[in-house]
């Protein structure tokens, strides 16, 4: 095997605007990183003290300026992927960056700016493609709504213990605060003037940035006295966020970690380009919006929070309506959007011009011999299957490529507890034989550290049972054969 694709990162971040890009950025960079690249981030020196402490931020170029000539000369060579999450670049630095980039991609939130990509993703609640149709070349791929939000893998696997302490009916002991990592003591004094006028019994969790204040912070937090747990440049608060009962937050990327694992929080607007996430939060009923930080009292913030802690029914719903915006598979959707260009194996999600291809692998004797529906499917079952697949959160369907060539298809279901994904795959007969699906299996295990990894083989079919236990997985009592998430790492 050659060596592995490069991404890099042109990431923008600083004490004015906080991490959230950096951020974002990291946790798609874990999934592209378990999927084969190699990830690298470039960024001008106010975001590098959101890199210097995580593993994923060891690779890192400093920028003296915006230029992309200043990038492409720091890149030393061509890179397959650069992925840019900047506000200030836009079509022009993307036309500009294909002087070196194989394949450009950029975040954006909001659709009012035009942009040169391959790949553009905008994972607003709610938003759909067309909302760019104007504004990015035809054959461009968007990737828009909620479903690919990209958190990093620790909230996935915290998932499941704190949707089920959501669920259950148990009263509310504490509240976590996380203003972002650009947050104003002005903002941060107010939320607190709110909170000091609620029962003094709630256990208060307060999370600053890396870059805070520390003398500030402890001599405001002297002014309400209270039991506080004060956190600062916290890389991971899937751990604060499953012991939290609700929370007082901004929005951005720890927004919707919050939804995520299901928590109810009320939300206050810090930047302008917040209003939209913000309103399609409150319009899917997964937050309580308060306003901006200009109009907000002490007396909204207490009212907010003390209609949650008094509501249990209000915080179970709004729990679940957070919960179902955002499943933790965002980074890893779009990791599968943006395979490795030229790997031996590989995964890429499937779309609606797969029909073909996938009809034809399901005709084939050896798929339907052991399939649990043996009759060959129509065309129009077989479209209307595909349509429901690709509706489904809760399956991955992808097609598994060799040098970046498809050669067959691995389905992965997730179970009704979210700890684990049914695993069903199949080769086609032309590449049978070539371990293609093992290797596939191998890089299915690699995606998904966290989870743990099942798969029903029907009795005679002795290819697939040598297959599963070829790849570790292990025959349980129950008749599947398993890959526990601590093997799958």
């Amino acid at each position: 095997m050659g060596a592995s694709p490069r991404v890099i990162f042109r990431a923008d971040g600083g004490p004015r605007i906080g991490g959230g890009h950096v951020s974002r950025c990291l946790a798609l960079a874990e999934a592209l990183n378990n999927a084969g690249w190699e990830t690298v981030f470039a960024v001008e020196a106010p975001a590098m003290p959101f890199l210097r402490s995580h593993p994923l931020g060891r690779s890192v170029i400093e920028l003296a300026d915006a230029k992309c000539s200043t990038l492409a000369r720091a890149a030393g060579g061509r890179t397959e992927l650069l992925i840019v999450d900047h506000y200030g670049l836009g079509a022009d630095f993307e036309l500009e960056a294909r002087g070196f980039a194989g394949s450009v991609a950029a975040f954006d939130d909001i659709p009012t700016r035009r942009h040169a990509v391959d790949v553009l993703i905008d994972y607003t609640a709610g938003r759909t493609a067309s909302a760019y149709a104007d504004l990015v070349a035809p054959g461009t791929r968007v990737l828009a709504g909620s479903r690919f939000v990209p958190l990093k893998s620790a909230f996935a696997q915290a998932r499941p213990v704190a949707l089920a302490r959501r669920a259950a009916r148990a009263p509310v002991e504490r509240l976590l605060v996380s203003l972002g990592a650009g947050d104003a003591l002005d903002t941060l004094r107010i939320a607190l003037e709110g909170v000091a006028d609620l029962p003094p019994e709630l256990e208060v969790d307060l999370v600053a940035g890396g870059a805070a204040d520390i003398n500030a912070l402890t001599a405001l937090l002297a002014r309400f006295p209270r039991h506080y747990g004060l956190h600062i440049g916290v890389r991971d608060l899937s751990a604060l966020m499953t012991s939290a009962d609700i929370a007082l937050g901004a929005v951005g990327v720890t927004a919707w970690e919050r939804c995520g694992m299901g928590l109810p929080t009320v939300l206050i607007q810090i930047a302008d380009n917040q209003r939209d996430a913000i309103a399609s939060l409150e319009e899917a009923g997964a937050g309580i919006a308060l306003g901006s930080t200009e109009t907000i009292t002490p007396d909204m913030v207490s009212k907010a929070l003390g209609h949650l802690i008094a509501d249990d029914q209000a915080r179970r719903s709004m729990s679940r309506a957070a919960a179902a915006l955002c499943d933790g598979l965002g980074s890893t959707r779009i990791a599968l959007a943006l395979p490795p260009a030229g790997a031996d194996v590989a995964l890429r999600s499937a779309t609606t011009e797969d029909e073909g291809l996938l009809l034809a692998w399901q005709k084939e004797p050896a798929t339907r011999r052991f399939s649990r529906t043996p009759g060959v499917p129509t065309p129009a079952e077989h479209r209307a299957w595909l349509k429901r697949t690709l509706d489904d959160q809760s399956r991955l369907l992808c097609i598994v490529l060799s040098k970046d060539q498809p050669v067959g298809m691995l389905r992965l279901d997730r179970s009704d507890d979210e700890t684990g994904f049914e695993v069903s795959i199949v080769i086609s007969e032309a590449n049978s034989g070539r371990g293609l699906a093992r290797a596939a299996l191998a890089v299915a295990s690699r995606m998904f550290p966290w989870a743990e990894l099942r798969a029903e083989v029907l009795p005679g079919n002795d290819r697939s049972h040598a297959l599963f236990r070829a790849a570790g997985y292990r025959l349980d009592a129950d008749g599947l054969y398993r890959l526990p998430a601590s093997l799958a790492a």
